[in-house]
């Protein structure tokens, strides 16, 4: 007989955060546009003496902060290889092909992430949720997903540690 495994999921109507962004294809881009995000995360690990994975509580406290810390922004792929961004005056100018915007830098979130696609998204919520718990205190898998629109979302699931 297989092993149990236990975890918390969150699913919270607050672990949400509006942000503008586009997608960069090989032929094009799409318009600057925005999303509704929503965060889902999930948590195995071993039970604890006192019969839990992780207290609810912090770790919804560590969701929110983060998705405070994308919502009314507009999120930038600083690691796409196709956009060029220069600061000055306050403001951010960001550059693809022929294509040039300014936003005030405060509006803006330069994410570590080559596309803003959810895919990668995902990724970047799954790292600094990871970093974020800090080490592992039974803690096994960390599962994260983002959806754009209701009934679309992708996701990602690593052991942490790895």
């Amino acid at each position: 007989m297989a092993e149990a495994v236990s975890y918390i999921r969150l699913s919270k109507a607050d672990f949400k955060f509006c942000a503008a962004h586009f997608c960069v294809f090989p032929d094009g881009r799409e318009p600057l546009h925005g999303h509704n995000y929503r965060v889902y995360a999930e948590l195995r690990g071993a039970v604890d003496s006192l019969g839990y994975v992780a207290e609810f509580g912090w770790l919804k406290r560590i969701v929110r902060e983060l998705a405070n810390e994308l919502d009314h922004r507009v999120l930038i792929a600083a690691a796409s290889p196709e956009l060029q961004t220069a600061e000055q005056n306050g403001q951010l100018e960001l550059r693809w092909r022929d294509d040039r915007w300014a936003f005030p830098v405060a509006d803006v979130v330069r994410l570590p992430i080559r596309n803003t696609t959810a895919e990668l998204l995902a990724e970047y919520v799954w790292h600094e949720l990871s970093t974020r718990i800090g080490g592992t205190d039974g803690w096994s898998r960390l599962t994260v997903e983002v959806e754009e629109t209701p009934g679309q979302r992708a996701g990602i699931s690593r052991d942490l540690g790895s």
